[in-house]
Formats: C-alpha cells, structure tokens, sequence
C-alpha cells in the first residue's frame, strides 16, 4: 500500500507543469499578502490607443505588477488574516445564492490583488459588484455569483473600510 502512495506522490511530482497555475481559490491561502483596490469603473479609462478611445485594456501581470496606472487607484487597503477568511467565505459560500445571475454590463471598480513571497503579483480578481460579474487575471475557480452575494460582498469591503463604489 505505501508502494502506491510513493508512485502517486512520483506521478504527481515528475507530471508537474512548468509555470504554476494556483486559482483563486488556492491564492488566498498561498498569498503572502492580498490587497483590494478602488477605481472609477475601468471600461472608461483604461483603454487601447490615444485618447483612451480604443477597445478595453486587458489586465496583465507585467514584471510582477498589474497593468493599472497608480493614479487611477482610489483607495488600496491591505487585508488582515480575518479579513481574508471573510471575504473568501463569503465570495465561496455556494448557501448564499438560490439562483446565478451575471448582467450584461461590465463596469469593474475593485480588484483583490494576491501577492507572493517576493512582493510581485501572482494574480488578481476584478469584481464588478452592479453586475454581477468577476474575472481573472489568471485561471481560477469561479464562484456562484447573485445580486445577494455582491450585496454582502459589499457590505465586507465597507466593512474594512473602502469606501469609493461608483462615481457619485
């Protein structure tokens, strides 16, 4: 029985990809430090070409940094060990939503940023809380998404304190 474990554990350890893909849901517990950022909605000014006119920008890790200028940034707060386990709990909990729903718009305003032992990012998850939407910068393991669940996902980032949402 040990005999097979050992080869598992060779299968496991010699099949191991070259560049490491870690979801999202594994980076909150491998990160170093996560961070969430505020911005004005990023379909508006984050975008291809002079003058902003172009097609959106995609979000990038470039050199161990995400691709969005700092003076775009309205607020960066960095999460504490319970603030993590809160907002994973509550982006995790598959109790909160009866139904999924995702609107048609995509206006993204906050950005959980997950950091190595190196300080360089590793990936990022924007959130559009209006619409019901999240993506990646890299693969991860998406969860159910509802208009409760942002709703409280809300109520979690005020709760540490953000306080920019929209351009009000």
């Amino acid at each position: 029985m040990k005999q097979l474990y050992f080869f598992f554990f060779l299968i496991l350890v010699g099949c191991k990809p070259t560049q490491e893909v870690v979801s999202v849901d594994n980076a909150f517990l491998v990160a170093e430090r996560i961070e969430i950022w505020s911005y004005p909605n990023r379909e508006i000014w984050h975008r291809e070409g002079e003058d902003n006119m172009g097609v959106l920008k995609e979000l990038k890790i470039e050199n161990g940094k995400v691709n969005i200028e700092k003076n775009n940034i309205k607020e960066k707060i960095i999460l504490s060990k319970e603030q993590i386990e809160k907002t994973y709990q509550t982006l995790y909990d598959n109790k909160i939503c009866d139904y999924e729903s995702v609107a048609a718009c995509y206006q993204p305003r906050h950005l959980i940023v997950f950091f190595n032992s190196e300080d360089k990012v590793f990936n990022a998850l924007e959130i559009c809380l209006s619409c019901t939407q999240i993506q990646s910068i890299n693969e991860f393991n998406y969860p159910n998404l509802c208009d409760t669940k942002m709703d409280k996902l809300e109520e979690v980032f005020k709760s540490f304190g953000i306080k920019y949402f929209d351009e009000k």
